[in-house]
């Protein structure tokens, strides 16, 4: 009996977990014409990580052009030293 009442209690949990993951899935996209489009936040959302990126790498490689200068800079001082 007690086993039974495991599996039992098992499947439901299983159940409840699969329409979760289902409602989750659809709170993600909507449907039109039958097909799945993704809902306009979330669209929003991924626009803004991606322009962050995009600051993130021009502004990485601006630092390396500033280094670069200030390697080149010093090396002609020092060159000039000598």
């Amino acid at each position: 009996m007690q086993n039974q009442w495991e599996k039992d209690t098992k499947k439901e949990k299983e159940k409840k977990n699969m329409k979760e993951m289902r409602r989750k899935d659809e709170q993600k996209y909507r449907k039109k014409n039958g097909k799945r489009i993704r809902r306009k936040g979330q669209r929003i959302r991924e626009k803004d990580k991606n322009i962050e990126r995009k600051e993130r790498k021009i502004k990485m490689s601006d630092e390396e052009e500033s280094r670069e200068e200030k390697l080149r800079i010093l090396s002609i001082e020092s060159g000039g030293k000598e």
